[in-house]
């Protein structure tokens, strides 16, 4: 952890803001690129949400910055930058003399408002120079968020019931939604939630008969294992009485009452019949079958995608596979270790569904043996996770919006960079584990290069291991470690490439999962996919491909991820939602 200390303790900082602002404004206002840029430390970054281009970009050093406000900047019309009163200027120390002041400002676009957010280093001539800065829009003009001091008043005297009201939004008998969400997890509820609130008219449609059948089916030891500062939705926070982490039962009962607090618009026990795109009119063409059997076609503008990140399970083609009597399933379809007492189970993968599978079932009686394929990199939940969470979402942490802010306003090649050290120090609080699962033959990766839990979630979307009890049991040799592949299934087991053989009654893969464009794929047909570009991991900029940005298919969008990552970005793909229906967007 590093000390951050307030203005009131270092008296010069909100000066040194101020000063930096200044210099800022007066250089966007003359459009002075030149100018703009040596205000910049040598390795630098922009980040840019929306409020210069309709995307989400970050441009690293002075040629990338140069080339984007070529492109952007004149058109944005950026001005009234000014200190934001959200959060104060704050002064971090990083050690070895080094340290940098962060600043929150609020500012001006040609079509809304939007908050920035500056690390400024001193540079060699001891002149304040920013080291990273982020431009968000937060609100278009004339879609401002109906919540907080802009919430709406409600009528004093109804001319109708609110339940009737609520039956008839929610039919769309009039007119057909503006946008199409598929998928009411908490991905999809929160675009409703930011598109309902800018005026835009969304529906939800779910083929489960309850909002949160999505975690209430998956099997009954399921747990969040991020802490709960970091897994609220958007605009409702959880109760002070909230466990840290969240049962999956206690998180579908939040989903239902969040739906029913945001007024969202969702059809469940609905079915995706058919769906269509036309070029020429700019429409989608959805035909779903309801709860009643009946069905509605519906010709939204917009879709978004929104059925999870993990999906379409990733399921290996193996010889013999025909011939093995027992069970096989993904964990995607594991409904708990209940009847499996005495039984031999193979767990192929070894990373956090994988471990939450073989505890559950060892737990129920089963013997358990898991196959480890290649090295896995552990963080355990206890230790090594408020190292990465800590003073951002925790109990001493700032608010939610701040923190997500400061978030926000960290390139995602800084966080893998600096997450490989952090690894470091995370493994000496973690050694004794460790230790215990090398002795076990458990094949560890030190998240040095790949940037730990951090970086193989934005690179891969998972991969690793957050221990939150299974490792003890492998430690203790009550859960078997074999390492290598499958070679081959017989009729009572599974022959692995170390020649070892494993006798199974069932078989879990833990083998991850597809693209989410392949669930598109599945599920929309090619002509949608082919035209999407693969999604999640990190392109040339590092940013994250496709998701909550334009998909390459025009009104497609994906969007999901973590509770963290969907409070955070589905803002920026509502605005862009919005600003095309409304005409905004260029």
């Amino acid at each position: 952890m590093t000390d951050t200390l307030t203005v009131s303790a270092v008296t010069d900082i909100d000066v040194i803001a101020d000063v930096w602002i200044a210099e800022f404004a007066k250089a966007v206002s003359a459009n002075d690129i030149d100018s703009i840029v040596s205000l910049f430390a040598a390795e630098s970054w922009w980040r840019d949400a929306v409020s210069l281009s309709w995307d989400i970009r970050t441009m690293h050093g002075e040629e990338s910055m140069r080339t984007f406000l070529g492109a952007n900047l004149a058109a944005a019309e950026l001005s009234g930058f000014r200190l934001w009163s959200g959060a104060e200027p704050t002064y971090t120390d990083t050690g070895n003399g080094g340290g940098y002041v962060q600043a929150f400002i609020e500012f001006r676009t040609r079509v809304g408002w939007g908050i920035a957010v500056v690390r400024l280093v001193s540079d060699v001539e001891n002149n304040w120079v920013a080291w990273t800065l982020m431009t968000s829009l937060q609100e278009l003009d004339g879609h401002e968020l109906a919540a907080g001091s802009n919430r709406p008043v409600g009528e004093r005297v109804p001319t109708t019931t609110w339940a009737d009201h609520r039956r008839k939004v929610l039919e769309f008998a009039d007119a057909d939604p503006e946008v199409m969400i598929l998928g009411a997890g908490q991905s999809g509820m929160a675009a409703a939630a930011y598109l309902g609130l800018m005026g835009i008219k969304a529906l939800v449609i779910e083929r489960n008969a309850s909002v949160g059948d999505n975690w209430r089916n998956r099997y009954a030891s399921l747990v969040l294992h991020d802490p709960i500062w970091a897994d609220s939705l958007p605009f409702m926070q959880f109760p002070e009485t909230w466990p840290v982490y969240t049962p999956r039962d206690k998180v579908a009962d939040w989903f239902e009452i969040y739906e029913k607090a945001l007024d969202l618009n969702i059809w469940t026990s609905t079915e995706l019949v058919s769906s269509s795109y036309s070029d020429d009119e700019g429409l989608w063409t959805v035909e779903v079958r309801r709860n009643d059997g009946t069905t509605r076609t519906l010709r939204p503008k917009q879709f978004i995608f929104a059925v999870g990140l993990l999906t379409e399970p990733n399921m290996p083609e193996l010889e013999g596979l025909k011939d093995f009597q027992g069970e096989v399933r993904h964990t995607s379809g594991h409904p708990g270790g209940k009847g499996w007492e005495g039984k031999k189970a193979l767990v192929v993968g070894v990373c956090n569904s994988g471990q939450d599978v073989a505890k559950d079932l060892h737990d129920h009686g089963a013997d358990v043996t898991m196959l480890q394929r290649s090295p896995t990199y552990v963080i355990t939940q206890e230790k090594g996770l408020p190292i990465v969470y800590g003073g951002l979402y925790d109990a001493t942490g700032p608010e939610t919006r701040v923190a997500d802010l400061m978030n926000l306003a960290t390139p995602f090649s800084v966080t893998i960079k600096s997450a490989g050290q952090m690894a470091t120090r995370i493994a000496e609080l973690d050694r004794e584990l460790l230790d215990g699962l090398t002795a076990a033959g458990f094949r560890l990766d030190d998240g040095v290069e790949t940037g730990g839990m951090v970086g193989l979630g934005l690179l891969k979307g998972g991969g690793f291991l957050l221990d939150v009890g299974s490792c003890d049991l492998i430690v203790d040799g009550r859960i078997k470690i074999e390492p290598g592949e499958i070679r081959r299934l017989t009729e009572n087991g599974a022959e692995l490439s170390n020649g070892t053989f494993v006798e199974a009654d069932v078989i879990v893969f833990a083998t991850g999962y597809k693209n989410m464009r392949e669930s598109a794929r599945r599920i929309l047909g090619d002509s949608v996919a082919d035209r999407c570009k693969p999604v999640w991991g990190l392109d040339e900029e590092g940013e994250l491909n496709t998701m909550w940005r334009p998909s390459g298919h025009p009104g497609f969008w994906f969007t999901g991820g973590s509770f963290a990552h969907t409070r955070i970005y589905t803002r920026f793909l509502a605005l862009q939602i919005a600003a095309q229906l409304r005409g905004i967007a260029n």
